[in-house]
């Protein structure tokens, strides 16, 4: 396993309903990170689509904007990883192919092709100081936490809201991950909130959170400020707050190993159950 990768985080704008210009821009993007070498590059919550779709499109239309596994655009995807030997995280909504079933999505592709899905378990659905959010009335809720084991590292993934739920990060830490990797649609409203919760789900894990955020998508007031957390909560990269913008930076698998002495909170853990007997 490799212990030191780089890792690009795209904080793009993406153009609502348009999947094969987002399409483009990403891979463009994913060229482009070559001349770095970075190994993983990561795309906000439900990037391949736009968020705000979500609301502003009827039903019917929003499945027409939605992917299979099988749809042309995932097997673009995965042939630019093979050829450019790259790992990528990507939000999207994912339609069942047997169904019309959908789900706000993460799909996580490398060299040797799709390495796994996860499905969004927590949907906001209804008012969040002040802000309607609606992915109930689109999604269904996944039910399934996975970690993905890759040559690069061992990742457990979740998107935006679940970021607020402790029980999520903590059962992909205690299941063996390294990294921890949060894709998001958040509103500028939230901002705080998120200030506060991602170094408290990297020290409590003593995993690296990788958060990747939208910008601004249309009217939607996103605040972007995508960035990296050591497991000591340290922040060591951070995009800008608002706008588009892109980061990198080098993270080592040493860096949990350490932080996994200094702050023994997965192995000193007690489980409820056990506290309840």
């Amino acid at each position: 396993m490799e212990d030191t990768i780089k890792v690009d985080i795209a904080q793009l704008s993406p153009w609502p309903g348009d999947i094969s210009r987002n399409l483009k821009t990403a891979m463009e993007y994913m060229e482009r990170t070559s001349a770095g070498e970075s190994k993983l590059v990561i795309f906000p919550e439900m990037y391949i689509s736009g968020y705000s779709i979500i609301g502003s499109y009827s039903k019917e239309d929003f499945q027409k904007t939605s992917v299979t596994i099988d749809d042309l655009s995932v097997t673009r995807l995965i042939k630019s990883c093979s050829k450019l030997d790259k790992y990528i995280i990507l939000g999207l909504p994912l339609r069942d192919t047997s169904s019309d079933i959908l789900y706000n999505a993460a799909l996580f592709i490398g060299p040797k092709g799709i390495i796994g899905i996860h499905r969004k378990i927590t949907l906001p659905d209804g008012n969040y100081r002040g802000q309607k959010f609606c992915e109930g009335e689109y999604f269904t809720a996944g039910n399934e936490l996975s970690i993905f084991k890759t040559p690069i590292g061992n990742f457990g993934i979740l998107i935006c809201y679940e970021l607020f739920m402790p029980e999520i990060p903590r059962t992909l830490a205690v299941q063996g991950a390294d990294y921890l990797i949060c894709l998001a649609a958040g509103p500028m409203s939230q901002k705080k909130a998120f200030d506060m919760f991602l170094p408290v789900r990297a020290i409590e894990n003593t995993a690296y959170l990788i958060f990747c955020n939208l910008p601004r998508e249309g009217d939607m007031d996103f605040f972007g400020g995508s960035r990296i957390l050591l497991p000591n909560g340290r922040i060591i990269a951070q995009a800008a707050i608002g706008d588009e913008d892109s980061l990198r930076a080098e993270v080592s698998l040493s860096e949990v190993k350490n932080a996994r002495l200094s702050y023994p909170n997965l192995k000193d853990r007690k489980a409820l159950d056990l506290l309840n007997t």
